[in-house]
C-alpha cells in the first residue's frame, strides 16, 4: 500500500541556490530601506524649516521603503514555498526604494522652488 504522505509530495526540494540568493538579497533590501529611510526623515527635517507641505513627500519616503521590504519578503517566502524562483523580488523592491526617493526628492525641490519664485 502506497504512503498517502508520500503521493502528497511533488517536484523537487527548494531550489538551494535560489534560498541563499532571496535571502541574501531580502538583507540587503532591508539595509537599503532603511538608509532611505533615515535620509528621507533627515532631509525632510531640512525642508520642513523651509515649507509646511512635506507631508506627503515624508509619508512616501518613510512608509513606502519598510512596505515594500515587508511585502517583498512576505512574497519571497511563499513564492520558495511554491518551488518558485523569487530572488527577483527583493531586487524590484529594492530598485522601487530607489526610484521613490528620487521622486519624492523631486517632489521637495519643485515645492522648494515653487516657493520661492
Amino acid at each position: 500500500m502506497a504512503d498517502p504522505a508520500a503521493s502528497r509530495k511533488t517536484g523537487p526540494g527548494p531550489r538551494r541556490g535560489d534560498l541563499v540568493l532571496t535571502v541574501i538579497l531580502t538583507v540587503v533590501l532591508y539595509l537599503l530601506a532603511f538608509r532611505y529611510v533615515d535620509l528621507a526623515v533627515t532631509r525632510d527635517q531640512q525642508a520642513s524649516a523651509l515649507l509646511d507641505g512635506v507631508q506627503l513627500s515624508t509619508i512616501l519616503a518613510v512608509a513606502a521603503p519598510i512596505v515594500l521590504a515587508v511585502f517583498s519578503t512576505v512574497f519571497s517566502i511563499l513564492f520558495i514555498r511554491r518551488r518558485v524562483i523569487a530572488f527577483w523580488l527583493p531586487v524590484f523592491a529594492g530598485i522601487l526604494i530607489v526610484a521613490l526617493y528620487q521622486v519624492t526628492q523631486q517632489l521637495l525641490e519643485t515645492a522648494v522652488l515653487k516657493t520661492f519664485h
